[in-house]
C-alpha cells in the first residue's frame, strides 16, 4: 500500500435514501470502485463460484445469507487488484455483527475505514419516493409517477408495456422494510458514531446537491 490513504468508505441509510443513486455517482468522482454487496451475490452465483454455491444454498431455499458468509465475500473482493485504493460499499455491513467483523478484517491489515456517510432521509419523503415508482413489464425500465412519469400514464414510454408497482413500493412494504432497518441497521450508525466516523448528509435534497456535498465532504 502507498502513503496515499486506502479510503474504505460505507454508504448507509434506509431503504428509498438514495444510496444506490449516490455511491456509482460519488464512486467515480472520487477514483475508487462502489461495491454493491447485491452484484456480488449476482457474480459468485452466475458464476457458480464455491462461495456462490454456499449463497444459493440458502438464498434458493428462502433464507437470509449468514452473516460471516456475507462477510466472506465482501471480503474477497476488497482483496482485488480494483480495491487497491479503496472502495465505496453499499449495502455491507447490514447488521452490527457484520460491523464488528469488518472492523476486525481492517484491523489485521492494519487499516481502518475512511468515512461513513449516512444518509438520512424523512421516513415520508422515502415512502413517497419508493411508492411513487413503477417498472415496465417488458423491459424494466423505472419511471416515478411525480419525478419522471411516463408520458401516457400507466404505459411505458420504450415499448408501450403496461407499467407494474412492485410488491416491495408497497406502502405497507415499505413501513415493513424502514422496521427491519431501524432495528437491524440503525445500531451500525450507532456503533461508529461513537468511533467519530459518521458525516450525515441530509438526503432529502436534490440528487446533484447531494453528491456534490458528499464529493466535497471525501475529498
Amino acid at each position: 500500500m502507498s502513503e496515499k490513504v486506502k479510503k474504505h468508505i460505507l454508504f448507509t441509510g434506509p431503504p428509498g435514501s438514495g444510496k444506490g443513486t449516490q455511491a456509482p455517482v460519488v464512486a467515480k468522482a472520487i477514483g475508487i470502485p462502489h461495491i454493491s454487496v447485491g452484484d456480488i451475490f449476482r457474480y459468485h452465483k452466475q458464476n457458480s463460484t464455491s462461495l456462490g454455491k454456499r449463497v444459493s444454498s440458502y438464498i434458493d431455499n428462502g433464507m437470509l445469507v449468514p452473516d460471516d458468509l456475507t462477510s466472506e465475500l465482501v471480503f474477497d473482493t476488497l482483496e482485488s487488484e480494483s480495491c487497491k485504493n479503496g472502495e465505496i460499499l453499499d449495502g455491507f455491513p447490514r447488521t452490527l455483527k457484520q460491523a464488528k467483523l469488518l472492523d476486525e478484517y481492517l484491523e489485521r491489515k492494519s487499516e481502518s475505514l475512511y468515512k461513513i456517510v449516512y444518509l438520512n432521509t424523512p421516513e415520508k419523503l422515502i415512502i413517497k419516493r419508493l411508492s411513487g415508482r413503477r417498472i415496465c413489464k417488458k423491459c424494466n425500465r423505472v419511471y416515478h409517477i411525480e419525478y419522471n412519469p411516463p408520458k401516457k400514464e400507466g404505459v411505458c414510454d420504450i415499448d408501450g408495456d403496461v407499467l407494474y408497482q412492485r410488491k416491495d413500493d408497497e406502502e405497507a412494504t415499505i413501513k415493513k422494510r424502514l422496521d427491519t432497518y431501524k432495528k437491524m441497521t440503525f445500531p451500525i450508525i450507532e456503533h461508529y458514531r461513537k468511533k467519530g466516523l459518521v458525516a450525515e448528509v441530509d438526503g432529502s435534497r436534490e440528487i446533484e446537491t447531494v453528491s456534490a456535498d458528499i464529493i466535497k465532504l471525501l475529498k
